[in-house]
């Protein structure tokens, strides 16, 4: 493996998780819109960067913008909504394993909507990752809840999203 790829990507990896945590520690002083409002505002300031630098808005089409705006308002709207909503009433060490199931959900919508190829290293991974949700998710800590209960099938509802 490239050292550089392996440093980017293990950066990348300490920066999530930290961001969660970060989250966790905003929640203490602000609400859950306010958060996730000022998250994706700083979104805005790339895009507009990025328009100004490039054509422009030109070459995009009514179906692009529809599915544009439909990502967003799931992927980064209504999921960190829930998500932090979530994470201000159970501990995050309950709730962010669940809610990261995506690679699991893209892997399902990616056999079964795109018709990929399944290999058996695929179901392999998804195995992994619902594993490893399990594992992660304790029924044991500082949660004032030590089994299963709705938040977590809504944290599970956030990794879908």
């Amino acid at each position: 493996m490239i050292p550089l790829a392996f440093a980017l990507a293990f950066g990348a990896t300490i920066c999530w998780g930290l961001s969660q945590i970060a989250g966790k520690l905003a929640l203490k002083s602000v609400e859950v819109p306010v958060l996730n409002a000022v998250r994706t505002s700083f979104a805005l300031v790339l895009v507009i960067l990025y328009l100004l630098s490039t054509e422009g808005l030109g070459y995009v089409q009514v179906e692009l913008i529809l599915v544009a705006a439909l990502t967003g308002v799931i992927g980064w709207s209504a999921a960190p909504m829930l998500f932090y909503y979530l994470m201000q009433r159970e501990a995050v060490h309950r709730i962010a394993p669940i809610s990261n199931t995506q690679p699991l959900w893209g892997v399902v919508a990616a056999v079964l909507l795109l018709g990929e190829e399944a290999k058996s290293t695929i179901f392999l991974s998804v195995a992994l990752v619902i594993l490893g949700s399990y594992f992660l998710a304790p029924t044991e800590g500082p949660s004032k809840s030590r089994r299963w209960n709705p938040k977590l099938l809504l944290a599970l509802l956030v990794g879908v999203m």
